[in-house]
C-alpha cells in the first residue's frame, strides 16, 4: 500500500515542476491575445467593471482576474492578456499537484510524468487553460484538492488530521469558484471522514472545519461590495 509513504522527495517535486514547465510553455505558444469564445468575454466585462458575472457570479476568479489585470501592468495594455496568463500559469499549477499526486500514490516518476503531461495536454484542459474562463481556476482547484486527498490518506500518523482542515478551506474557495465542483466534493469529503472518523467525527473537528469552510466561501462577500454595480450580462438574458 502507499500508506505513510507522507512527504514526496525533493526529486519528485523537481520532476513536478519540470513537467508543469514544459506544459506551461505548449500553452503559452498557443495562448491566444485577445478574449476569446464562450463566457471569456462576459467574464472580462465583469472583472473590469468590478461586477459579478451570471449567476452564481464566480467571485474567486472574477477576484482574481482584477488582481492580474492590475499586477501584470507592465506587460502591456491588453488586459485580456493578462488574464488569459493568469489562466495558463492556473492550469500549470494544477498539472504540478496531479503530477505530485499520482507520484504518491504510485511511487513512479513516470507514471506520474504520463498522467500529468495527458491531462494538461489533453484537448479541453488546453483549450480552457488559454482563455479568461472560470474552468481553469476550477480545474486547477481539483488537481490541488485531489493532492491534499492523497496526502492526507498517505499520512503516517493516522491520528493527524490536519490536512482535513486544509481541504476544508480550499474546498469552500473552490466552490466560491465553480460549483459544479460539489460533485468532487460529494466523494472527497465522505472518505476523509471515514478515514479520520475517530478524529474528525467530534463537535470541536466538525465545528472547526464547517468555519473553514465558510471562510473559502468568503470570497461571495465580493458580491455584496459590488452589488450596486451595473450587470454586464443582465443586458442578455439568454447568457
Amino acid at each position: 500500500g502507499w500508506e505513510g509513504r507522507g512527504e514526496l522527495d525533493t526529486g519528485g517535486r523537481l520532476e513536478a515542476w519540470c513537467t508543469a514547465l514544459m506544459v506551461w510553455a505548449c500553452y503559452l505558444r498557443t495562448m491566444p491575445r485577445t478574449i476569446t469564445g464562450g463566457d471569456s468575454g462576459e467574464v472580462m466585462a465583469a472583472a473590469c467593471s468590478w461586477s459579478p458575472a451570471h449567476p452564481p457570479g464566480y467571485p474567486l476568479f472574477v477576484a482574481l482576474a482584477q488582481a492580474a489585470m492590475f499586477a501584470l501592468q507592465g506587460i502591456g495594455d491588453n488586459k485580456a492578456f493578462r488574464v488569459n496568463l493568469m489562466c495558463t500559469v492556473l492550469t500549470a499549477v494544477g498539472v504540478y499537484h496531479l503530477h505530485r499526486a499520482v507520484r504518491l500514490v504510485t511511487g513512479s516518476g513516470p507514471a506520474a510524468l504520463a498522467a500529468a503531461g495527458m491531462y494538461g495536454l489533453s484537448p479541453l484542459i488546453w483549450n480552457n487553460a488559454m482563455q479568461a474562463e472560470v474552468f481553469s481556476l476550477n480545474n486547477m482547484m481539483a488537481c490541488l484538492l485531489t493532492h491534499v486527498l492523497c496526502r492526507f490518506l498517505a499520512r503516517e500518523r493516522r491520528d493527524d488530521a490536519s490536512l482535513a482542515y486544509l481541504g476544508a478551506l480550499l474546498a469552500g474557495l473552490g466552490l466560491a469558484n465553480q460549483h459544479t465542483l460539489v460533485f468532487y466534493l460529494a466523494v472527497i469529503v465522505p472518505t476523509v471522514l471515514w478515514s479520520a472518523a475517530r478524529t474528525l467525527l467530534r463537535p470541536l473537528p466538525i465545528l472547526g472545519l464547517s468555519l473553514l469552510f465558510l471562510a473559502g466561501l468568503s470570497p461571495y462577500c465580493h458580491m455584496w461590495l459590488i452589488q450596486g454595480c451595473p450587470l454586464p450580462w443582465a443586458a442578455d438574458p439568454p447568457s
